[in-house]
């Protein structure tokens, strides 16, 4: 059986039927944690001149699929991913439109959060 959540984003089959073969990875979200990188070269070319929004994605407990598709029924921004992230785990990730926009969206919710960032390597440079 799917589960609502997913077929109302059009998932209506999924590849495996098995239960798996009973090994425990994980046992709470908390034991995944994934943080995107971009490089250096890759990060140098994004900045806010450009007219192209990157947005920091952080979830816990929805996948990628899941957030992007919320954030543009109640924002009506249009979202893209270079990689999917699990449910079942805390992640960061970065996503970006495909259109030139000006939009400084924020959103902070109990299962994600979405900042634009006007520069990556201002971003790096905080981090450390």
């Amino acid at each position: 059986m799917i589960p609502k959540i997913d077929s109302e984003i059009g998932i209506s089959t999924y590849a495996t039927d098995f239960s798996g073969c009973g090994g425990i990875i994980r046992k709470q979200k908390e034991d995944f944690n994934v943080s995107e990188l971009i490089t250096e070269k890759s990060s140098s070319r994004i900045c806010s001149e450009s007219g192209f929004a990157v947005y920091k994605l952080q979830k816990n407990g929805i996948d990628t699929t899941h957030a992007l598709d919320e954030i543009f029924k109640k924002r009506g921004i249009r979202l893209k991913a270079l990689g999917l992230k699990d449910s079942y785990a805390i992640t960061e990730q970065f996503v970006f439109t495909t259109y030139k926009t000006d939009k400084h969206i924020e959103i902070t919710g109990p299962k994600y959060n979405l900042k634009k960032l006007d520069s990556l390597i201002r971003y790096y440079q905080k981090k450390r």
